[in-house]
Formats: C-alpha cells, structure tokens, sequence
C-alpha cells in the first residue's frame, strides 16, 4: 500500500522531540538554515520558558516527550552545528548524469563526486557527451559539529558546467 509522507514527518518530528532518533540525521536536517532558525526557536522558547511537549500520533500512541533540560540541552548542541558554503571550480570527467532526477557524478583526480544540478547545469549538461573532461563549479557544503558528535558531512550542487577547452578541440 502506498504510505503517504505525513507519518515519515511526524516520525521525524517525533524522534527530534525525544532525541531517540540518530543524531546524523537530525544533523542533516538542521544544516538547513530554515530548518535550524524554526528548530532552534522552539528548543530556546521551550528552554527558556520552562514548557515541555508532548506529541502522540497513531503510530506512536505513547508519543514523544521533550522537557525543558532536554530543550536546553537540544539548544546547546544545534548552536554547535556549523554549515560552511563555498564554490569551488573543478576539472574532471563527466561519467554520469540524470537530468530527470537531477543528478551528477564527475571523476576528479582522486575521486567521484555526487549530488544534485541547477537547472542551469542541467540544461548545460544536455550537450555535453559523457566521458568528456570538463570545467565545472560546484557549491560545496559542509556540515559539522564542533565537539564531532557527528561525522563531518559534504554535499555537492553542480552550478555551471563547460567542455574543458582541450576537450573541444
């Protein structure tokens, strides 16, 4: 049977409030900064005013509870959480590309890289035949977390893609 997508969210929601659920997870979500300004807010506002939550749902009937040290606690660990953006020209090989599912995968020297295109890359990448060595920029981001309570995690966006000059002639 098809699952809809709202019990994944309130089960994701579920295990941010009661910190059962892998903190890799939590960590990836938050790197968002829209995310991490909303999750924040309710941590501090829960912390600083002394409230809890509790949330139940059909598939979890004894719910999630978040108290107030757990909030601080939560607070604590999100401040720590550190997202670093740059973009970054690369030379390597086209060796795949989904413009559908809106992916890549160029080989640099020492290896493969993976992630998503802009639709401008996207549309620049319809031209370009695989195996051809390109130029290309990518915006990197890295996710951390000060006290490495999370492995360091790295994604890519392929921003703009061009034929390396040598490879045109």
């Amino acid at each position: 049977m098809f699952e809809p997508e709202e019990p994944t969210t309130l089960e994701l929601l579920q295990s941010f409030l009661d910190g059962q659920g892998d903190t890799e997870t939590l960590a990836e979500y938050v790197a968002h900064s829209r995310v991490k300004a909303h999750y924040g807010r309710l941590v501090d506002l829960l912390a600083k005013n002394g409230a809890s939550v509790t949330m139940r749902s059909r598939r979890q009937p004894y719910g999630a509870h978040l108290s107030r040290q757990q909030a601080q606690d939560r607070a604590e660990w999100l401040e720590l959480i550190q997202s670093e953006t740059d973009r970054i020209p690369f030379k390597g090989t086209l060796v795949g590309a989904n413009i559908d599912a809106n992916r890549f995968d160029l080989r640099t020297e020492s290896e493969v890289l993976h992630g998503h295109m802009s639709g401008q890359a996207a549309a620049q990448v319809r031209g370009i035949l695989l195996g051809t060595i390109v130029d290309a920029t990518l915006k990197v981001e890295t996710t951390s977390h000060e006290e490495a309570a999370i492995e360091p995690k790295v994604t890519y966006l392929l921003e703009d893609i061009s034929p390396a000059p040598a490879a045109q002639a």
